[in-house]
């Protein structure tokens, strides 16, 4: 399901969703194809929010774009005392 169908079915709404096909530009990726597992009130969305992994993620529909900045975590060599 494409974005701006799922923002036309639930608008204004939290929805936790599954990417099924997405792409990297710069340092975006952005999201091309979701499933919809389900919608989310909002103080259950950020409780899972935390929760997600792999695939999953939760997003708001008020957002046109459905992208997320990708953030790289540096990596630290040696033992930290």
């Amino acid at each position: 399901m494409k974005w701006e169908e799922v923002r036309n079915i639930y608008p204004n709404k939290f929805v936790l969703l599954r990417s099924l096909e997405a792409h990297i530009e710069e340092n975006k990726k952005c999201i091309d194809d979701v499933a919809v597992v389900r919608v989310l009130d909002d103080e259950e969305a950020s409780n899972i929010l935390i929760r997600c992994k792999g695939d999953n993620f939760v997003f708001h529909t008020s957002k046109e774009e459905l992208s997320m900045n990708i953030v790289q975590m540096p990596v630290l060599r040696g033992a930290i005392r």
